[in-house]
Parts: C-alpha cells; structure tokens; sequence
C-alpha cells in the first residue's frame, strides 16, 4: 500500500486535532508537524516548520511529551523530539469520546424512556410546519415520528442527510421494517458511484429488511411517513455567500400523496431494470440481493 501523501491526510487530521479542547493551538500545530514528518528533529526545526517561538514551543512539547504524544531523546548535539506511534496518537485522542459513546449507550435507554413518557415531548399531531438550519432538529423530529408507529415510510432522493447523525435512524427504520410492525420502508435513491461509502449503508439496510432501489429521479431529500407527514432538505442562499440546508418539516397528506404515488410508479418502473455500475435496480454493488418484501 502507497503511502498517503501529507496533503491527503492534513484536512482530516487538523479537524481531529481541533476536536481535542486541551489542546492549544500550539500545541496541534506541533503534533501535526511531527505526525506528518515522523523523524526525530531538533526544537529549533520544529519552531521554523510550524512558525512559533522557542519559548511557547518547549511548553508546548513539554506538555506533549508528559501526555505520550511525544518522545524526547538526546541526540549527538542537541536534544530531538518525535511523534509517539500513530496509533497511540489516535487512541489517546479518540479516548474521551470512546468512554462518551459507551455512556451515551448506557443512557440512550433511560433517558428516551423518560422522553417519550412525557407529554408534550412528540411533534404534534396538527398544524405541526417548523423550518430548520440544524441537522440534529431535524433528526430529532424524524425519529420522534418514526416511533410514534408509522406505518410507510418512503425515502426518496439523496438519503445521506438523515444518516449522518446517529446510528440510531438506522436502528428504528429497521424496526419500521420488521414484519411483526405490520410498516415498510423504501429507499428510492440515486446509485452509488465508484467507493461511495452508502453501498455499505444501503447492504445494512437491505439485510435489516428496507427495500433499497435506484433511481435518478427525486433531486430534493425527502422522506413520506404515512402519506401524511414529510421532511424534506432544500438549499437555501446564504448571507455568506454560497448556499446554506435548511429543513422544513410539514403535515400535507395531499403533497405527501402526490409523492408517494410518484415514487410507486418510479418504484414499479425501475423493478428489474439495470442501474449505474450495471447494479440490479434493488441490489447494493458487491452484496447479494437482500430480503425483498412488499410492505
């Protein structure tokens, strides 16, 4: 495997970097420099490559060091520091949100107990119409509608913005599919290209129970609960230029009917056609067909 020139990996590895709030902004600079040129170098290298001075530079390494990030050694003139292992970089970085994750898991289960006992706490059933700029709302009201026993479930355009949150949307239209629930859910999505990371999505989903096929047509994001209730993500300019998501949660049975009857007929078109990458409308590139069921 060839290694991967530092500019592929410098944008990723300065957002982790970022992520970590004890670090100081000196103190990324310094272990982006050695991460990316793992030698062992002498303080005054290191203060020209990464354009702080010596004295905030030795605290700096001093504090890297005392974490493992960093190994110091006398050299045959002067002292020289290098990077610690990557992967010992990338578990002591990643270390409070592994031990955050397995506190999250062990409180998901009360606190959305507590949640959904509570009044007030769903959408509501009439006149609910809100717009949002925040992915987490969005997602929030998805999932509070999800389990509020939704029967269809129609997925139609570029899935990825309800995905990229949390696995827990994955686990709750797994149980809208489960044919105990009486519910069905359909992705009617464009194909993916080239290593796209959703075919590895859409074979998780398939093998769930979801029926995922292929299609170019729906351009918008949306999803159709029950003909009756829809997220839909639009751009919208922005006042920095550009163009910023915005999403706007509606009940609309006739425009929920509408596309849900429009998504039939691409549905019952696509059935045993061929899409991008020669894929089978309904099979993920790579994956064998999944459980096939109509809802």
């Amino acid at each position: 495997m060839s290694r991967a020139a530092p500019t592929e990996i410098q944008r990723p590895l300065r957002e982790l970097l970022e992520l970590d709030a004890s670090l100081s902004s000196t103190d990324a600079k310094v272990l982006e420099h050695l991460l990316l040129d793992p030698r062992p170098t002498v303080a005054r290298e290191i203060s020209r490559a990464t354009r702080t001075n010596l004295q905030g530079l030795y605290g700096s390494l001093d504090r890297l060091v005392a974490r493992g990030l960093v190994a110091r050694a006398e050299g045959p003139s002067s002292m020289t520091f290098r990077v610690a292992n990557p992967r010992v970089v990338l578990h002591e970085l990643l270390a409070p949100y592994s031990r955050a994750r397995e506190l999250a898991d062990e409180l998901e289960g009360p606190l959305r107990t507590l949640y959904e006992a509570r009044p007030g706490t769903r959408p509501n059933s009439t006149g609910d119409s809100l717009t949002t700029s925040s992915t987490a709302t969005a997602s929030s009201w998805l999932l509070d509608r999800l389990s509020s026993g939704a029967k269809e479930v129609w997925i139609v355009g570029l899935e990825t913005p309800w995905f990229g949150r949390s696995p827990a949307l994955e686990s709750e239209l797994a149980a809208r599919s489960n044919p105990e629930s009486g519910g069905g859910v359909r992705l009617l999505v464009p194909p993916p290209d080239g290593d796209d990371p959703r075919a590895a999505r859409h074979a998780r989903l398939i093998r769930s129970g979801m029926e995922v096929r292929y299609s170019p047509r729906f351009s918008s994001p949306a999803v159709i609960i029950d003909r009756q209730w829809m997220l839909v993500r639009s751009r919208a300019a922005s006042t920095r230029g550009g163009t910023d998501a915005a999403f706007l949660r509606l009940e609309t049975p006739e425009l929920c009917a509408d596309i849900a009857t429009a998504a039939e007929e691409e549905w019952a078109r696509t059935s045993g056609s061929t899409g991008s990458r020669g894929t089978e409308s309904g099979r993920v590139p790579g994956v064998g067909p999944g459980p096939r069921r109509r809802p």
